[in-house]
């Protein structure tokens, strides 16, 4: 049985010990090998460890887990779960790697990829929690005593004895992200519910709680008797680890997602401001603080230097005075570059890991130093910004060009604000948004603020732009590795989320260069139907007016819902634009608009069986008194945030806007598919007073039926997901039902998946 960490391994876990320090456990050994770059097939968000003889252990959005070699440069083996991962692995002081999933599972396999014992969250119903994912987003980490420790995101922090099985598990008001830290006998997580919680290790009962203002996603870090932690509004804090007592809090310029890491005797942390701050510990006060170009959610490793994993794609190797040593570029074109993963310190070098779904690894001495000579002349600069979320990287006819202000002064560089425009702002004034087409002036002007005063912009732009290529529209594809890039809190909140999700796009009918498609989502089920990594998976629908041209699609989605793995969101607006490359359809830009007041109105109708059938299913099948006591705590610190949210919680994240409006913009790639093979047969469809309705046979839990309402050619746009309800037998459609109460329609389309069966005018 694992008793501790493995003693070889040179970072173990997410933040390379139990008290979550960032600090490198080895004195570096220099070799003369070359950068590395593993390639998984999906994005990477999660922090690699780093085991004994240098071996790198990450797990991707490609439901693989991966054991890689730098010396000789090879994917040694990969191990296959059912969901993404996105977590940090832990080794065992046997070798032993445990491994949490998106799939609810946590496994223990040995060193050669072989699984030696697992827990399936999936199976265990045994405790009342009202979340909608049982994914494990906290990372894993072994505690002094032994045991694993674990946040899920069903709200319960986890103590696990290895090959055993639970040992307590312990409610909070919402989801855990971070790797627990340890001190003695507490053990310290913090909660997206805004708290930090001081457990005692062995039985899981809270010794304090301190609540911090906003949503807590960093990991914590101890030392010299503090707590310092992270929030999203904008601010790090250190609390009394025996009493819960803020000691500081000191404010950066953007929400913190990365963790802090503690050098000596000063803290060094990233913020989404895309700064890197250096804090006293025992103050708080800021010593100096270093702008690296774009928001940083990895979290630093202290080595030789401060290895700073940037949301620019580049890892920046800073001295302790912030100056800059060495910085590499990760990107590679035509990709996401985001570096979300925290850096791990190995014996002979460093890894982190991409967006991309690139895991980099940079020996001690393989960049040479930084030669900064350059001197920024005063005044702004305009930076493109591609759907990738790349400066300068090309982009397609119709797509959402992103434009971002750069203001120097005095030879330092910062980003503006941006307060007003041409064109449509993000909420966080981080870019303006256009479309254009290859050939066409492209022109932006308008005002930023930068440095507490407002300057004007006006200038026309270069953009680099491909043509889209010959060749004929694909009946369906795959729209998948979707990224919202801005607001630049997005990522921060789901990044690996959306990059998990897929909708399957068939085309239904052409009208010259005029398109209708209609879109499946399926959310938290395999191929089969099955549930993973949620307790009820969930199907979205979406109806497309578009057009295709050139080589490039463009669909539009009116009012619909759209999955973000904890719940769908409604949408007023969802377009997606693709172009041919290659004979092949490519994926290009994103946009989502939303009217947060509008879907917070919304909710009532999110639960359609009622509220106490909801509630209901928040307790295990034979509820215990402790299960309505832990329900009950649950709930009352989940309340609080809705009252939060009334009074201006969100505020900090620059999510919305002041018309409480969502304008998000980002990218995603398109996957050639064949449509499904379905047994399901249409029965029957007929029309009623207030619903189309279709009867079924035959089919199985995937199937997805739907109904489409049409007008003089054209799809309506209706809120579909919302008004579109299925009956189901052993999990096979049977009945399929779209309440048309308000809308104005000529004519029904009955859908089976990606395929239409059947067409009813209306009387």
């Amino acid at each position: 049985m694992a008793t501790a960490t493995d003693p070889d391994a040179p970072w173990p876990s997410m933040r390379g010990g139990p008290a979550n320090l960032g600090r490198a456990r080895v004195h570096p050994e220099p070799r003369a090998w070359p950068i590395r770059s593993f390639s998984t097939g999906g994005p990477v968000f999660s922090t690699p460890v780093v085991g004994e003889g240098e071996q790198i252990y990450v797990g991707s959005a490609d439901h693989f887990f991966y054991r890689m070699d730098p010396a000789s440069g090879e994917i040694a083996w990969r191990f296959e779960t059912d969901e993404v991962i996105d977590s940090a692995a832990c080794i065992g002081a046997d070798g032993t790697l445990w491994v949490p999933g998106g799939d609810g599972r946590i496994y223990a396999l040995d060193p050669s990829g072989k699984e030696l014992w697992r827990y399936d969250r999936m199976r265990d119903r045994t405790r009342a929690t009202p979340s909608t994912i049982y994914w494990w987003e906290g990372n894993i980490a072994f505690g002094p005593n032994g045991w694993l420790y674990a946040g899920n995101d069903d709200f319960y922090l986890y103590a696990i004895e290895p090959f055993a099985g639970v040992r307590w598990a312990t409610p909070t008001g919402l989801h855990i992200w971070g790797a627990p830290a340890f001190d003695g006998d507490l053990v310290f997580a913090a909660s997206f519910d805004r708290r930090l919680y001081a457990l005692d290790a062995r039985t899981g009962r809270e010794r304090w709680s301190c609540k911090l203002g906003n949503f807590l996603a960093s990991s914590p870090a101890v030392a010299e008797g503090l707590v310092i932690v992270g929030s999203f509004d904008h601010h790090v804090s250190a609390v009394d680890a025996s009493s819960g007592r803020v000691v500081w809090r000191t404010s950066t310029g953007g929400p913190v997602y990365a963790s802090a890491a503690v050098d000596g005797d000063q803290v060094v942390i990233g913020s989404g401001d895309g700064a890197v701050y250096a804090m006293e510990l025992r103050t708080g006060a800021v010593r100096w603080a270093r702008w690296l170009g774009d928001a940083i959610r990895g979290s630093i490793g202290v080595g030789e230097h401060l290895y700073v994993p940037g949301g620019d794609g580049r890892i920046h190797a800073l001295g302790r005075d912030g100056r800059l040593r060495w910085r590499h570029d990760t990107r590679r074109p035509g990709t996401l570059y985001n570096l979300n993963a925290s850096v791990a310190l190995g014996r002979h070098g460093l890894a982190t890991a991409s967006a991309s779904g690139d895991v980099i690894y940079v020996p001690y001495g393989a960049v040479a130093d930084a030669q900064e000579t350059r001197v920024e002349r005063d005044g702004c600069e305009l930076v493109v910004v591609g759907s990738g979320g790349t400066a300068g990287e090309a982009v397609g006819p119709q797509d959402v060009v992103g434009v971002q202000v750069l203001h120097t002064e005095g030879g330092v560089t910062t980003r503006g604000r941006i307060l007003a425009a041409n064109a449509p702002i993000c909420p966080d004034g981080s870019q303006m948004h256009l479309v254009a087409d290859p050939g066409a002036q492209v022109r932006a002007r308008g005002t930023y603020q930068a440095a507490g005063a407002t300057y004007g912009f006006d200038q026309e732009l270069a953009i680099h732009w491909i043509e889209s290529g010959a060749g004929s529209l694909p009946e369906a594809f795959r729209v998948r590795r979707i990224a919202v890039q801005a607001p630049s809190i997005v990522p921060s909140f789901d990044q690996i989320g959306l990059a998990s999700l897929s909708i399957d796009v068939g085309v239904l009918a052409r009208d010259g260069d005029r398109v209708v498609a209609w879109g499946v989502q399926r959310f938290g089920m395999d191929e089969q139907g099955c549930a993973v990594g949620v307790p009820e998976p969930r199907i979205l629908y979406y109806a497309f007016d578009g057009s295709w041209k050139d080589g490039t699609l463009v669909l539009e989605s009116g009012a619909c819902l759209f999955e973000i793995t904890a719940f769908p969101v409604p949408l007023t607006r969802l377009r997606l634009v693709a172009h041919l490359r290659g004979g092949d359809l490519a994926g290009g830009s994103l946009v989502a608009e939303a009217d947060a007041r509008a879907a917070l109105r919304a909710i009532p109708s999110l639960l359609p069986d009622g509220a106490w059938a909801r509630i209901r299913r928040w307790l295990p099948e034979r509820p215990r008194l402790r299960d309505f006591a832990d329900l009950a705590r649950i709930l009352r610190r989940m309340l609080p945030l809705g009252l939060g949210l009334a009074r201006g919680l969100a505020r900090p994240w620059s999510l919305v806007d002041a018309q409480g409006h969502f304008h998000g913009v980002g990218g995603f790639e398109a996957a050639p598919m064949t449509a499904r093979t379905s047994t399901l047969e249409l029965l029957g469809a007929r029309i009623e007073s207030r619903h189309v309705v279709a009867t079924w046979r035959g089919g199985e839990a995937a199937d997805a039926p739907g109904i489409l309402l049409m007008r003089a050619g054209r799809p309506v746009s209706w809120p579909y997901a919302l008004r579109m309800r299925t009956l189901r037998r052993d999990g096979a459609p049977v009945r399929t039902e779209l309440d048309v109460r308000g809308a104005e329609w000529d004519e029904a389309w009955v859908l089976r998946d990606l395929e239409r069966v059947a067409c009813l005018p209306r009387p």
